[in-house]
């Protein structure tokens, strides 16, 4: 848990360059992800099964493509201003535990920081559990608050559900050793956990994107 991303004194320092495969890459991803975003804040929210796939569906494969986009072209803008970045995604659809997932791939930047403000403190004292849940009570006050302004108590409240969640699931795999579980069993535990859960995470975000298609 260092902060070699969110610290560009640790970063590689390397000629101005501009990575080729990363911008196509990011580009095509974000044009393939935005349309899908918006295709599923188009989906109206009832609970039939058509409807809550498009709704669900496509906002996971929307969303996951968009972080994508977004961790390769902050590559390429690093790489032009001269530095060599670590990847802040690392393959999440891969990961065997949730806390493989939030810990190790998803969105580098955000885990070091709620790391190194929650739960190395707490960790380093042994109580890695209590400090996991509250690194996990920490994002799901900061995502609730952001998007409050936009959508109202009520979906921050789904998103700041999410987060909490996310926490208890680490808590129980953590105590039923999931991580010891064949890969392929983990694997499968957290692509329902997370799939399952992330309709909280989804919703909120889907009306802000279904304000601008309006526009």
């Amino acid at each position: 848990f260092d902060d070699a991303i969110a610290d560009l004194r640790l970063a590689a320092r390397v000629a101005p360059n501009v990575r080729g495969r990363l911008l196509v890459t990011g580009i095509a991803n974000g044009l393939v992800a935005l349309p899908i975003l918006l295709l599923a804040a188009g989906a109206p929210e009832i609970a039939e099964p058509a409807p809550l796939l498009q709704r669900w569906g496509f906002g996971a494969i929307g969303l996951y493509l968009m972080f994508e986009a977004i961790d390769r072209l902050a590559r390429v803008l690093y790489g032009l201003a001269g530095f060599e970045v670590e990847p802040t995604q690392r393959m999440p659809v891969c990961a065997r535990t949730i806390a493989d997932f939030w810990g190790v791939r998803w969105n580098a930047i955000v885990r070091r920081w709620l790391s190194s403000v929650a739960f190395m403190p707490l960790a380093r004292r042994g109580h890695q559990v209590v400090g996991g849940l509250l690194a996990f009570a920490l994002s799901a006050l900061i995502h609730a608050y952001l998007l409050f302004p936009a959508v109202g108590v009520r979906a921050a409240g789904l998103m700041g559900a999410f987060f909490l969640l996310q926490g208890l699931f680490v808590a129980i795999e953590r105590a039923i050793g999931v991580a010891r579980w064949p890969r392929a069993l983990g694997h499968l535990w957290t692509i329902v956990l997370v799939l399952g859960s992330v309709p909280l995470f989804l919703d909120p975000l889907l009306q802000i994107f279904g304000f601008v298609a309006m526009i």
